[in-house]
């Protein structure tokens, strides 16, 4: 996640992520048809196609306010993606 005007003063945190305060994007997802290509999960993220959702963004500063958003959850699930990515290259 790239920090932008909203995020300069006030990281995200996994706490934010974790209890909807991180003022991000992202309110639900359509789902995929089975005739269709899947997106890889970064895909999903960054909006990027063949997904078919906008991207996950920060557009308030974290902990103004409380607003869920799932997408939160798919940062947090991308982050140990690549923790574990990391971990098993070093064995």
């Amino acid at each position: 996640m790239r920090d932008n005007e909203f995020t300069k003063e006030k990281k995200v945190t996994l706490k934010n992520l974790l209890n909807h305060s991180v003022g991000i994007t992202g309110h639900g997802f359509l789902g995929y048809s089975p005739d269709l290509p899947l997106p890889a999960f970064v895909q999903v993220l960054n909006g990027t196609s063949p997904a078919n959702s906008d991207p996950s963004l920060v557009d308030k500063v974290p902990e103004e306010s409380f607003r869920y958003s799932g997408d939160g959850y798919n940062i947090i699930q991308q982050m140990m993606i690549d923790v574990e990515d990391k971990h098993s290259q070093s064995l």
